[in-house]
């Protein structure tokens, strides 16, 4: 029932179903300059684990499932209506749908995220979330 929630919501923001996988979600938009920004999330049960190429495309989707389940940047809950009023650059995206995330970027919009939660990996590329 978690997981099919879940991807309704993705599903409402844009994100479409791989047809060899339904767990797993892609989304796509054409931005300034030919970039094209590019989120991938998957769900399991009641997580969602994702990656992106685009820090502001990842705030928005956060922010809008911090709006129907938790989600928080540091100590600050992330919504839609906080987005502008959150510290993204010294972000610590904490316990977002039962993972800790510590998440930085650097000068050029790279992140780095040590995953501190339950799976115990670090990953360091786009961005993930």
């Amino acid at each position: 029932m978690r997981q099919e929630t879940l991807s309704a919501e993705l599903k409402s923001m844009g994100l479409v179903a791989f047809d060899d996988d339904p767990c797993l979600l892609r989304l796509t938009r054409d931005g300034p300059g030919g970039h094209v920004s590019e989120m991938a999330a998957e769900v399991f049960v009641g997580d969602i684990k994702g990656g992106f190429n685009d820090k502001d495309l990842a705030k928005e989707v956060i922010c809008k499932l911090g709006g129907k389940f938790k989600a928080s940047v540091g100590d600050q809950v992330a919504t839609s209506a906080t987005r502008n009023t959150l510290d993204w650059d010294k972000a610590k995206i904490g316990d977002y749908l039962g993972m800790e995330y510590s998440q930085t970027f650097d000068d050029e919009g790279h992140a780095t995220l040590p995953v501190s939660g339950p799976i115990g990996v670090h990953h360091e590329g786009g961005g993930a979330f």
